[in-house]
């Protein structure tokens, strides 16, 4: 070391703050927690990329299923229905289960195919009379369940193909039930019916709610007294 000329002997002081060895530290540092968020964001986004696959895959293959249960439904009851009798809307009949399977509002033919039900629904009641046991068959209190399941999807599925083609339908809304038997009369026709003798008969826990929003749409009269909804 040279002599600068100062006799001091004092200790002397960086001026430029903590030193490099410190420096290097708290860049290490800083450098290990960005690898670290860049890992993490790594693995977070394979994660939603393989749950975006997942979904994606199974929503082709329910498609694909849809595809062939609608193939041999329509061989099985025709395109128009006409192979439908008051055994199918039984218990142990796969008809419903398979039209509620593969209905999709935004398709035509599906749309026509649960106009078509609701039409011979609607032809096989007036004739028979309840519609619980025509869905239950003669063993209505051991199918309960199954009997208010189906008859809710059944409703769902009315009210969906309604509201999905609302566009389209919306000037058969305003027509009289007497005076036409029109796509939209028919499928609110039958979500009354059923509803109405979902609520009046053994199937008490049917949602009322439903039934109102649909009688409110569509104020439809059999000759029945309909419940009043309480204000």
């Amino acid at each position: 070391m040279f002599f600068s000329g100062d006799p001091s002997t004092r200790k002397r002081v960086d001026l430029g703050g903590r030193s490099s060895k410190e420096r290097d530290r708290q860049k290490l540092l800083e450098q290990t927690r960005l690898e670290r968020n860049r890992r993490l964001w790594l693995r977070q986004q394979n994660c939603a990329a393989i749950k975006i696959q997942k979904c994606f895959r199974g929503r082709k293959e329910v498609e694909a299923e849809c595809s062939k249960v609608r193939e041999s439904f329509l061989k099985t009851y025709g395109d128009r229905c006409h192979r439908v009798d008051r055994q199918c809307f039984g218990p142990d009949s796969d008809f419903l289960c398979q039209l509620l399977f593969f209905f999709n509002p935004t398709y035509n033919t599906d749309v026509s195919i649960l106009v078509e039900t609701c039409r011979s629904l609607l032809e096989i009641v007036r004739d028979n009379g309840d519609v619980v046991s025509l869905f239950a068959g003669m063993d209505c209190a051991s199918d309960l369940g199954l009997v208010r399941y189906r008859l809710k999807k059944f409703v769902h599925a009315c009210i969906r193909a309604v509201y999905g083609n609302r566009n389209k339908l919306r000037d058969q809304l305003f027509m009289e039930s007497e005076k036409s038997c029109t796509s939209a009369i028919l499928l609110l026709d039958a979500v009354t019916f059923v509803l109405h003798f979902s609520i009046n008969g053994s199937l008490t826990q049917m949602p009322e709610k439903v039934f109102f929003e649909a009688e409110k749409k569509k104020n439809v009269d059999y000759g029945y007294n309909l419940p009043k909804r309480n204000k």
